[in-house]
């Protein structure tokens, strides 16, 4: 692991990840498999690192949060401001808004679950969100077939 990658997994430890409970395991390490997924698929380093931040803010489905959001400016100088704004999205998005993008060409947006205000995306950012649930998702599947 390099430096950046060392000092972002210790910001995650220290924010309690190690220990919080996830489906299938604990929160770091479904955020180092979301991220490593991301790798191996050869996205961006800004992608990998939202995936490795995906989570922590609390998401529609995954309620707790490691990290409060008044720390975003600590994790945007940690991984970029691109990479923390993803990851943010992710986190408030309530998700029927997201998916109901899907088809359009235009007016892009998702709802803020905690706010109720409508954000609107780029289609880059649609993108990235579309790759992002995609990693998610299949990082938590549990490994190999029942029975």
């Amino acid at each position: 692991m390099g430096e950046g990658l060392d000092r972002r997994i210790g910001f995650l430890r220290a924010a309690g990840t190690a220990a919080l409970g996830h489906p299938g395991g604990l929160l770091l390490d479904h955020l180092l498999g979301t991220r490593e997924l991301l790798l191996r698929w050869g996205e961006r380093p800004a992608l990998c690192d939202a995936g490795l931040f995906h989570s922590v803010y609390g998401t529609e489905h995954f309620l707790p949060s490691a990290v409060p959001l008044r720390m975003r400016e600590e994790v945007a100088a940690l991984i970029g401001t691109e990479a923390e704004g993803l990851a943010w999205l992710f986190c408030v998005l309530d998700r029927q808004s997201f998916d109901e993008n899907v088809g359009r060409a235009n007016g892009l947006r998702v709802r803020d679950r905690l706010s109720g205000q409508w954000l609107p995306l780029t289609h880059g950012q649609f993108s990235d969100l579309v790759t992002l649930t995609f990693a998610n998702t299949l990082e938590a599947l549990p490994l190999g077939c029942p029975g």
